[in-house]
């Protein structure tokens, strides 16, 4: 919304509109004012829980992309990860989404989701100018990787952008990216997620969990680097089932950056 054209109830139509239309809406990524719209509407806040957002420090260099007031603390909890980790499973790059990759998520049970059907994955993942690295355990558990450099430094990133797999699996691929990572000297990996499902596979694998004010110390932003607070809300709300998420915990939900626009192809300018 154009700062000019704010406080005008332009955003409210938009809302009800949406609501009078769809079953069930939801959101991901907004500030303060507009997460107030949805309060209006009664929308399920969570308890103004925001996407989770895990990170492994692969090469000393990435302590140089964190935010300067911020990088003495953080050096002393983020780690760099240096051990090879062994992948016990064989890993097959994803040319094509099928029904027996999308079904892998069918057995983490989770009761709020992006469902993930072939033709819509194949529209999200490949039908798109970003170039992403999608692996797969073959019926068990794949993951999207997108590889991005935070310019104007020379130094890339492995963002995972989706995964979906039971846990002994999923560990598997992070470890194959955690690997790939290192050869090709990424600074770090992270990863933004609701609920606690992959959260102790995520630490025993060395990640940190970045909290509080350093939830953006490492840049979300990378054509060019930005600093952002965290401001990852989720809501849901629908009007004509209304109890519809009632009983739904934030532990209760799965979305990830690729189930919202906070993952966009977003070209630098000329002279950037």
């Amino acid at each position: 919304m154009l700062p000019e054209y704010r406080g005008h109830g332009i955003g409210q139509t938009f809302v009800k509109m949406l609501l009078d239309n769809f079953d069930a809406c939801g959101g991901i990524g907004f500030n303060e004012g507009v997460r107030k719209n949805y309060v209006r509407f009664g929308f399920n806040q969570f308890g103004f829980s925001t996407l989770r957002r895990f990170a492994l420090v692969i090469h000393d260099f990435a302590y140089s992309l964190i935010e300067e007031k911020h990088r003495n603390e953080m050096m002393k909890f983020l780690q760099i990860s240096t051990s090879i980790r062994n992948v016990n499973y064989k890993i097959d790059r994803v040319q094509s989404f099928s029904e027996s990759i999308v079904s892998c998520f069918a057995g983490m049970n989770m009761k709020a989701y992006i469902e993930r059907e072939p033709e819509y994955m194949n529209w999200r993942y490949f039908q798109n100018p970003i170039k992403y690295e999608i692996y797969s355990i073959q019926e068990k558990a794949y993951i999207v990787v997108r590889h991005e450099r935070f310019y104007p430094t020379q130094y890339f990133a492995a963002r995972i952008i989706d995964l979906a797999g039971l846990p002994q699996y999923a560990s598997e691929l992070v470890k194959f990216i955690i690997n790939k990572s290192r050869e090709r000297h990424d600074a770090f990996l992270d990863f933004s997620v609701t609920g606690s499902y992959y959260g102790q596979m995520f630490k025993e694998l060395g990640f940190s969990e970045l909290t509080g004010e350093y939830y953006g110390a490492l840049p979300q932003v990378s054509s060019p680097i930005e600093y952002r607070p965290n401001e990852e809300y989720i809501c849901l709300g629908s009007k004509h089932f209304p109890k519809m998420f009632d009983g739904i915990e934030f532990d209760d939900l799965y979305f990830t950056r690729g189930d919202s626009d906070r993952d966009r192809f977003n070209p630098i300018k000329d002279g950037v």
